[in-house]
């Protein structure tokens, strides 16, 4: 099939085929999704992706269950109409300072999704008397946020830190939030570690980053 020989009708309606459930070879639907970008310049907000899906392309019956991981990479590749760049995968991430220096030292290395605005500023790894951690700091207008890594490889629960600290349950088990001069300290237990927070955050932003780093 010469897909380079075909209309822009004709690439739609291989499309819609696939949609129906026909078995179409998925390189050849990819090829004809990529050829009706170069011919359909972008020319809606990516918002509006789904709602172009469902009007242009999608059967007008319901989607067996079976078929709705197909429909859905499908509506990904139809995702055409608001550009061809937002189909493509973007390259992984190269690990930053704090997860090669975790991942030295043999703790988890997971790094922070730390608010918006604050900007890296350095990893420290101590070792004192067998006492091994890893500590990272970030700033924002003078704002800093520290976060640590203590070696533990009891695993054990953290006890409340104090009568006042906020008992907070995540997927990773259970984190005390406590405010200490105007700024929150959070610290939990994570596999082989434990974890201290300390920063001039919200509730939510100090829940946010625990989350990313518990999930």
């Amino acid at each position: 099939m010469d897909l380079n020989q075909m209309s822009a009708e004709e690439l739609r309606a291989l499309l819609q085929a696939d949609a129906a459930g026909e078995a179409l070879d998925p390189d050849l639907v990819w090829e004809a999704a990529e050829l009706l970008a170069q011919r359909e310049p972008a020319r809606h907000a990516p918002s509006e992706g789904w709602a172009q899906f469902q009007a242009h392309y999608a059967p007008p019956k319901e989607i067996p269950f079976r078929q709705i991981r197909r429909v859905a990479a499908l509506a990904a590749a139809v995702l055409l109409v608001v550009g061809l760049a937002l189909l493509r995968p973007r390259p992984a991430a190269e690990p930053g300072p704090l997860t090669m220096a975790l991942a030295s030292v043999g703790l988890p290395d997971q790094a922070p999704a730390v608010p918006e605005g604050y900007a890296f500023r350095q990893v420290e790894v101590v070792n004192t008397l067998g006492l091994l951690s890893v500590s990272a700091t970030y700033e924002k207008d003078g704002a800093v946020l520290t976060v640590r890594f203590f070696q533990d490889t009891l695993g054990r629960e953290v006890p409340a830190p104090s009568e006042t600290a906020e008992r907070y349950e995540t997927a990773g088990g259970v984190c005390y939030i406590t405010r200490e001069r105007g700024s929150l300290s959070a610290v939990w237990a994570l596999s082989g570690c434990k974890c201290r927070i300390n920063g001039e955050l919200t509730m939510e932003q100090m829940k946010a980053v625990v989350d990313s780093l518990t999930a």
